[in-house]
Order: structure tokens, then sequence, then C-alpha cells
């Protein structure tokens, strides 16, 4: 049930940030006491995209930290790390956003090595985490001129368009 509640805030968010929050809200109240904490981390990290597409960096900082320091799942983390990255974008904290990046490496490195293990709603994840990362690194090397990880960012999303090819959330 927090899978699919899960995506459908994923999916929301893109459409209504308050119906994304009611999803987010149902986790985070009605399963607060569950012992499946990746569920109630990823609900946390959908609360903070929410808090940032409302340009509510503090908030959303918090949320994101608050998975970082609770949970030791690569998955749940390199998101976060991610979500990180795309606030010291907006917020031109570069010093911080290479911290987060090079993390973020790090244990998408991990998460690659378990792929064939992965549930079909981890799988989901880890294709968002994956074109998520590439995007806002992109998006940071055209805000700070950089054409070589501009160029690289871009043709990494060029040769991996199948993994947003089934993203709807990335369609336009």
């Amino acid at each position: 049930a927090m899978d699919s509640l899960n995506m459908l805030a994923y999916y929301a968010k893109y459409r209504s940030l308050d119906e994304a929050s009611d999803y987010v809200d149902e986790v985070l109240d009605g399963h607060a006491t569950s012992t499946y904490r990746d569920g109630l981390h990823e609900a946390l990290l959908n609360k903070g995209d929410v808090y940032g597409m409302r340009m509510d960096y503090d908030s959303a900082q918090v949320c994101y930290q608050q998975v970082l320091e609770e949970s030791n799942n690569d998955l749940i983390c390199s998101m976060a790390d991610v979500d990180m990255m795309s606030v010291c974008l907006m917020l031109s904290m570069s010093k911080e956003f290479y911290d987060y990046r090079s993390d973020a490496q790090e244990r998408m490195a991990n998460v690659e090595e378990e792929c064939e293990d992965m549930t079909e709603h981890q799988k989901v994840v880890w294709n968002g985490v994956q074109t998520e990362y590439h995007f806002v690194s992109m998006n940071y090397f055209i805000k700070m001129r950089q054409d070589e990880g501009v160029k690289e960012e871009y043709d990494w999303l060029e040769t991996h368009q199948d993994l947003f090819a089934n993203d709807s959330t990335k369609q336009s």
C-alpha cells in the first residue's frame, strides 16, 4: 500500500502539489508506526519534493536530511542526495552540490550491483534516480557554463532515453 501511495504522490506532484501532499500525508500519518522504513523515507522524499516545488527549500532540506540521517538504504539515500543536489543548484551552493553529487555517485555504484534483485517498484525508483541525477547535473553545468560537463550529461541522457521513455512524469 505504501509503495503505491508513494508512486501516486510521485506522479501527482507534476499535476497537483495538493494532491501529492494528500498521498504523502496518508503514508506518513497512516503508517507512522510501520516497520517498512523505506516506504516512510520515500514519502519524506516526496514531501521534500513538494516543498521544493513550492520553493520552500529549507523545509525540503529538512526532509531530505532526515532520510540521509535515518536510512542506510543506498537507493533511497541516493535519491535524497540527488534531491539535495537540486536544492544546492537552486541556492547556488556549489561546494555542497559537489559533495552530494559525490555521495550520490558512490551510492549509485552500490545500487547498480543489486539491480537484478530489485522489485518492480524499486526499478521505477532507480530509473528516476538515474535520470534525475543526470538532469540536475546537466542543469548545474549549464548554469556554471561548463560545456564539457553539459555535453557528457546530455550524451548520457541521449543514450539512456529508454529509462524515461516509460516515465510519464517526464513526458511533455
